[in-house]
C-alpha cells in the first residue's frame, strides 16, 4: 500500500514491515553512526532526509515462531 507523508525541513525516517505492511517511525539519530562512516571512510557528507528500511516487525517475527 502507498503512504503519503510531507517531509518539512526536518529529517523523516521509516522502518517498513514486508509481512503487515506496519510502518514505525525512526529518530534521525539512528543515522548519527552512518553519516559520521561516510564521513571519515568516503569524505562524503551524507545528507540523510528520508529514509526507508524495509523488514519485518516484532509482532510479524513473533507469529512466525509460533
Amino acid at each position: 500500500a502507498a503512504v503519503y507523508s510531507l517531509v518539512g525541513s526536518h529529517p523523516h525516517h521509516h522502518l517498513v514491515c514486508l509481512n503487515c505492511d506496519g510502518i514505525i517511525d525512526a529518530p534521525d539519530d539512528l543515522f548519527d553512526a552512518l553519516r559520521e562512516r561516510l564521513l571519515r571512510d568516503y569524505h562524503f557528507r551524507a545528507r540523510i532526509d528520508h529514509f526507508a528500511i524495509f523488514g519485518v516487525c516484532e509482532g510479524c517475527q513473533d507469529e512466525d515462531s509460533e
